[in-house]
């Protein structure tokens, strides 16, 4: 399995964006033509989201911060949430990753950001799945509540979904696919978790995360 690049992007209740169906991308050089205001800028600012907000180093807080409050900073704290929608509300996005195999399936990584009234966004529901015309299987899935720091859920065995190991006390400052290492050193039973980490690995050397 090769992950080559980002093959779309959705966005529910982002800025001015109306990308609930998807923007769709190519492999190579992407060119965005709009008059101003029409979210050219705020498009390229989720792509660059989400590489700044994975980092390599599994204790990313410096300075206090974690690479994703940094990135969430960068894109504009709650005023990410669309004017017509009050806190709090959510910004759901998802960047699906063209796999390149024998059938030619897509991963998808879903984000679910709760925008708060004066305080920080922090994440409520987060999960990576493998998509095709007959299957749509997830490889873990996270869910936290807004009156808590810490979530739970499951990271699947990549060789067989049928069992997964349940992991507790997941930051929500952090974003998973980040911290799966860290996540993984406080479970007895360490599933296979290798397209994981290759998914991981492939968007902090950033050979799927390039644009011009």
């Amino acid at each position: 399995m090769r992950t080559k690049y980002i093959s779309q992007v959705n966005a529910q209740r982002y800025k001015n964006l109306d990308l609930e169906k998807g923007l769709k991308l190519s492999e190579g050089l992407n060119i965005f033509i709009g008059s101003n205001d029409s979210g050219k800028s705020n498009f390229i600012a989720l792509l660059k989201f989400l590489k700044d907000s994975i980092s390599d180093n599994t204790s990313s807080k410096k300075n206090g911060a974690t690479d994703f409050i940094k990135a969430l900073a960068d894109l504009g704290e709650s005023r990410m949430l669309n004017v017509g929608c009050l806190p709090p509300e959510k910004v759901n996005l998802t960047y699906s990753f063209f796999v390149e195999n024998i059938i030619n399936n897509e991963l998808n990584l879903h984000l679910s950001i709760l925008c708060l009234d004066k305080k920080y966004p922090q994440i409520v529901e987060e999960y990576l799945s493998e998509f095709s015309e007959h299957h749509d299987e997830p490889f873990y899935f996270y869910r936290f509540s807004h009156h808590q720091s810490s979530g739970y859920g499951a990271i699947f065995d990549t060789e067989d979904i049928s069992r997964y190991t349940a992991v507790n006390e997941i930051p929500n400052d952090e974003i998973g696919l980040s911290i799966i290492p860290k996540l993984l050193e406080q479970v007895e039973v360490i599933p296979e978790a290798k397209i994981i980490y290759h998914v991981r690995r492939q968007i902090i050397n950033g050979s799927i995360l390039v644009w011009h």
